[in-house]
């Protein structure tokens, strides 16, 4: 993401993630108040930078509660719902 947005990077904001293994992994710095858009309803959270993360944005806890989330499955489908905040 912070390739493509160019966005600048707060390298003064620090921050360790627990990855899933247990381990840990130091972040580059924080994307402030990055603009998310979801089919129209834009909202906005800090993304802090991981070097050569196997994903494009892990959007965690304190966006999905910004958004309301909630989810419902069925044996064929995972349906999500978010709230413009």
């Amino acid at each position: 993401v912070w390739k493509k947005t160019r966005a600048p990077i707060n390298k003064n904001i620090y921050m360790c993630m627990q990855t899933a293994n247990r381990g840990s992994q130091d972040m580059s710095g924080c994307l402030e108040m990055l603009e998310i858009d979801v089919d129209g309803i834009k909202t906005w959270a800090h993304a802090y930078v991981i070097a050569d993360a196997p994903y494009h944005l892990l959007l965690g806890r304190p966006w999905q509660k910004l958004v309301r989330l909630s989810k419902s499955e069925t044996a064929e489908m995972v349906y999500v719902t978010i709230h413009d905040p």
